[in-house]
């Protein structure tokens, strides 16, 4: 099974830096399950300056040979650490993210301003909710998966759109144009977003987007007007305010079920199994 595109929320350095901290972490681990595997006197260690116990007796050059023979000899202990530690990460982030969804619940499932599909809330079996920017690749690429997951279940989920526009001028002209066309025509806002976002080029001018709302036969006139209005603009920063409170930084970001994701699934199992929470 793939792992999540490593380009997660198009920001490329942030699967590095965390798993780093992971490495560290498992090393730091794995010292302490060696010494106390070892080490029967590190009850009675003191502390060292790096923060890891120090059986009495023992120089700090012996313990790391010491760990470091046995890592050599017994690779599988950090595998296991890993895993552990991935499983606890996980809980822990389950846990933080059920805290945010309970504090953030009315502006994430109740605005009456978010273009909405599929199913009505109350009878659908899964609830999404995607943080999206027209700009973004990662988005276009599961917008694929999704439209065909929505089309095998056309009954089964209510999904929510919450325009995040973050990524070019483009893409905010995009936003408030697809905001404008929810207020004054919530028929054809589906309609917007799916024609941008199964486009495989970024936006490369406000005539673009322009043209498509023409084409969808709407007053480009009225349009515009609403898309520089207040209620245009404050409702764009909700959008922004709710994601900063939620901790996302990036796009695409979902809320499947109650559990947030934090980047693209790149296949229609992971999909599947995201919706199903055994991912």
């Amino acid at each position: 099974m793939g792992e999540f595109d490593p380009g997660l929320t198009e920001q490329a350095g942030y699967q590095e830096v965390r798993m780093k901290r992971l490495s560290k972490t498992v090393l730091a681990a794995a010292a302490g399950i060696m010494l106390a595997t070892l080490v029967p006197s590190a009850s009675a260690a003191d502390a060292t300056g790096a923060g890891i116990l120090r059986p009495s007796g023992f120089s700090k050059e012996e313990i790391e040979t010491i760990v470091h023979d046995y890592l050599l000899d017994h690779p599988e202990v950090i595998l296991e650490v890993t895993q552990k530690l991935k499983a606890d990460q996980g809980e822990y982030q389950a846990r933080a993210d059920k805290k945010l969804i309970e504090s953030q619940y009315d502006a994430i499932f109740s605005d009456n301003r978010d273009g909405t599909s599929g199913a009505p809330a109350d009878k659908a079996k899964t609830v999404i909710v995607e943080f999206f920017d027209y700009d973004c690749g990662y988005c276009k690429k599961t917008k694929q998966l999704i439209l065909k997951y929505l089309q095998k279940h056309p009954s089964d989920v209510h999904y929510i759109y919450k325009e995040f526009p973050i990524l070019s001028d483009e893409s905010v002209y995009a936003a408030r144009i697809a905001m404008a066309i929810q207020r004054l025509y919530p028929n054809k806002y589906v309609i917007y977003h799916n024609e941008l976002m199964t486009r495989a080029d970024k936006i490369q001018n406000t005539k673009e987007v322009d043209d498509l709302v023409t084409k969808l036969g709407m007053d480009l006139s009225k349009i515009k007007t609403e898309a520089d209005g207040d209620y245009v603009a404050k409702k764009i920063m909700d959008n922004e305010r709710l994601a900063h409170n939620m901790g996302l930084t990036g796009t695409p970001a979902y809320i499947i079920n109650g559990r947030v994701i934090r980047g693209a699934p790149t296949s229609m199992y992971q999909l599947e199994k995201l919706i199903s929470g055994s991912y």
